[in-house]
C-alpha cells in the first residue's frame, strides 16, 4: 500500500469513527521486545536484526496487538523504547525498518525512542487504565500476582499499569497465533490483560505440561504393585515414559501448541474453569500418547 493510498484509508476511518462519535487512539507502549536481547552479540548487524522484526515483530507480534485493538480506535500510536540497542543500528534504519513499515497499516502511527521506558510517567497520564497496553519484554517489571500491580525491579516500587510481561525466551510462542487473546479493550476504553484473568479466575498455567500429564496418566494406569518396591516401580515407569516420549516427539510440539491455545481462549471464558481446562487437556495429550 502506498502513501497516497495509507492517507486516503486513514482519512475514510477518521469520517466513518466522527460519525461514530469521535476520533479514538489507543496507545501501544513496547519496551525491550524489537531488540532480541542478544546485546552482546557482535554479529548482530542489520540483516539479522531486520530477520528478528520480520519474524518476531512483523510476523507475530504487531497483527496480534492491532486485531486486539477495536476498529473504533481510527489511530493505534506505538512507542518503541529500547536504550540498549546496539549503535550499528543506526536510527535511520530504525526508521526503515521499524517505524515506516509499522505504518504501512493505515491505522498505525509509530515512534522510536533510544530510552527507557518511562513507566511512572506512564502510569500518571493513564490513572483510568484507559485506552493503552505496555507489552514489556525487558525484565524491569515483576508481577505480584494483584491486578494492574508491577514492582519495578530496579528498586522494588509498585506501579499500577496495564501491562503484558513477554520475557525475551518465549516471546514468538506467546504472540504466534494472534487469537490468542492477550488482552481485551473494554467497551469504556478500559484495558484486561491475560495477566489479570489468570489472577481473576485462579489459574496456574504450571499444571499445563505434558510431561507432568504423561507421567499423572502413567500413575494412574500402571500403580505400583504390592509386591515391588519404590525404586523397582519407579525405574519401570520412568522405562515407559521415555518410550512415550521418544515415540511421539514429533508431535510434542504439536500437543503443546495445542494446550497454549486452549489455556490462552478459555481465559475468557466465564463459565469454563480451570478444571475444564486441566480435563481437557489431559484428554487430549493421552489421545496422542496412547
Amino acid at each position: 500500500m502506498n502513501r497516497k493510498t495509507r492517507n486516503k484509508t486513514k482519512k475514510i476511518l477518521r469520517k466513518k469513527n466522527k460519525q461514530r462519535g469521535g476520533d479514538k487512539t489507543f496507545t501501544v507502549y513496547t519496551s525491550g521486545y524489537i531488540d532480541d536481547g542478544d546485546v552482546d552479540n557482535m554479529t548482530y548487524t542489520n540483516t539479522t536484526y531486520k530477520s528478528h522484526l520480520n519474524e518476531s515483530w512483523f510476523g507475530r507480534a504487531l497483527p496480534a496487538i492491532i486485531s486486539s485493538v477495536p476498529t473504533e480506535y481510527t489511530t493505534i500510536d506505538i512507542h518503541h523504547y529500547d536504550p540498549t540497542l546496539l549503535e550499528q543500528i543506526s536510527d535511520s534504519d530504525i526508521k526503515t525498518k521499524l517505524t515506516d513499515k509499522d505504518q504501512q497499516n493505515p491505522r498505525v502511527k509509530s515512534t522510536f525512542h533510544r530510552e527507557n521506558i518511562p513507566l511512572e510517567t506512564i502510569s500518571k497520564k493513564h490513572p483510568d487504565f484507559k485506552n493503552y497496553i505496555i507489552i514489556n519484554g525487558a525484565d524491569i517489571l515483576i508481577n505480584t500476582m494483584k491486578p494492574k500491580e508491577f514492582e519495578l525491579s530496579e528498586n522494588k516500587s509498585k506501579l499500577l499499569l496495564n501491562a503484558i510481561l513477554v520475557s525475551k525466551y518465549y516471546a514468538d510462542y506467546v504472540f504466534d497465533n494472534s487469537s490468542k487473546k492477550l488482552f481485551l479493550v473494554n467497551p469504556d476504553g478500559t484495558v484486561t490483560t491475560y495477566l489479570e484473568r489468570l489472577i481473576i479466575k485462579k489459574w496456574d498455567n504450571r499444571n499445563i505440561d505434558t510431561d507432568i500429564i504423561i507421567n499423572e496418566y502413567l500413575k494412574e494406569k500402571f500403580p505400583k504393585p504390592s509386591n515391588m518396591n519404590n525404586n523397582g516401580y519407579s525405574k519401570i515407569r520412568s522405562d515407559m515414559y521415555e518410550c512415550i516420549v521418544k515415540r511421539n516427539k514429533d508431535n510434542n510440539k504439536i500437543i503443546l501448541d495445542r494446550n497454549i491455545e486452549n489455556f490462552f481462549n478459555k481465559l475468557w471464558d466465564e463459565d469454563f474453569t480451570y478444571g475444564d481446562l486441566i480435563k481437557k487437556i489431559k484428554e487430549e495429550v493421552i489421545k496422542e500418547i496412547v
